[in-house]
């Protein structure tokens, strides 16, 4: 992540009335340098784990990044699957900076 903003009140002259406890504005980065990840799992069958991967240049940059979820939940029939999907990218373009990118999110809750 790269930074995070909250806005607070009922409305917002950004996002107007509809904002009614706030909203929650999270900015991605636009690149990564290098290979990390992490898996985690627990005795009550919770499991996952994310990946991101990148590279950076004095030009441009992009980024890749998968993360999966499993949980039981804590009663019968809680038990859910999450995926995100992540890419980003920028490229110097004359003296600006041309950013884009795309996310994907799955899940299934079984209740």
């Amino acid at each position: 992540m790269s930074s995070l903003r909250v806005i607070t009140g009922p409305a917002s002259p950004l996002y107007g009335d509809f904002s009614l406890a706030g909203v929650v504005e999270v900015f991605t980065a636009s690149d990564a340098s290098g290979t990390s990840g992490s898996i985690f799992g627990s005795s009550y069958g919770d499991a996952g784990g994310w990946l991101r991967s990148g590279n950076r240049s004095q030009n441009g940059g992009a980024m890749g990044a998968l993360e999966g979820r499993r949980q039981q939940g804590w009663r019968d029939n809680s038990s859910y699957w999450l995926g995100n999907g992540l890419l980003r990218g920028w490229r110097s373009l004359g003296a600006g900076r041309l950013e884009g990118g795309l996310a994907l999110y799955g899940s299934t809750w079984d209740s």
